[in-house]
């Protein structure tokens, strides 16, 4: 699709190699992106607009165009600019200069939709990529409902690989209710298994919360002490 390839192979030569065709995955690049620690609002957007991973648009003056890769570059961009973070209503994550970067990695189009997106998709006091980027912000919610909106949005990323289990961990220390914080730890064990103990961010958690919540429960977790 990118004309990586832009002559016609003989067939008789074409029958001498093997054709594979290869398609982007963005769960699988969500995945790989969480683990690599790409910034989660690059994450959040590709599990909301996964089109948006790989598109190749043909037009002979196009030089810059979304894909896999060049989203690593954009991750880039965000990082060596060090911007801050969404932190309340009118802020923006990604200024007029940062756009310009990240469209000459990933094309126009890509970049005014992740524009869009941070200024007006998922609202900022429940966006898991706000919480990460600010640390102490999540604790700021008081409100019980708002915090079990929270607990699921926290659940959704990680079962949908844009978090990973040590960034679920770090926001499970900040919720401030300790029943929402203990539920939200029972679901990660669900998906994690036990596995979950082993993470240093587990310890981190017992260490500020475990002695406010049955941790014995779990059973194969280890002891505070």
């Amino acid at each position: 699709d990118d004309r990586g390839i832009t002559y016609v192979m003989p067939a008789p030569l074409a029958n001498r190699f093997m054709h594979v065709e290869l398609q982007a995955d963005a769960d699988a690049w969500l995945a790989w992106a969480a683990r690599q620690g790409i910034d989660p609002v690059l994450r959040d957007f590709m599990a909301e607009q996964p089109h948006w991973l790989a598109r190749f648009l043909p037009e002979p003056e196009v030089k810059a165009f979304p894909s896999p890769r060049s989203w690593v570059f954009a991750d880039r961009v965000i990082k060596r600019r060090a911007l801050p973070t969404l932190t309340g209503a009118g802020s923006s994550r990604l200024d007029e200069t940062t756009l310009i970067h990240i469209a000459a990695c990933v094309g126009r189009e890509a970049a005014a939709a992740l524009a869009e997106f941070v200024g007006g998709g998922e609202q900022e006091e429940f966006s898991v990529a706000g919480w990460l980027n600010e640390p102490g912000s999540l604790a700021q919610l008081t409100d019980i409902s708002a915090q079990m909106d929270a607990v699921r949005a926290i659940v959704a990323a990680r079962n949908q690989g844009r978090i990973r289990s040590d960034e679920a961990l770090k926001l499970a220390v900040e919720l401030p209710d300790d029943r929402l914080s203990f539920s939200l730890i029972e679901q990660l064990h669900q998906i994690e298994g036990d596995r979950l103990f082993d993470e240093p961010a587990f310890s981190n958690w017992v260490s500020a919360r475990g002695a406010k919540a049955p941790v014995a429960s779990f059973g194969a977790a280890p002891s505070a002490g």
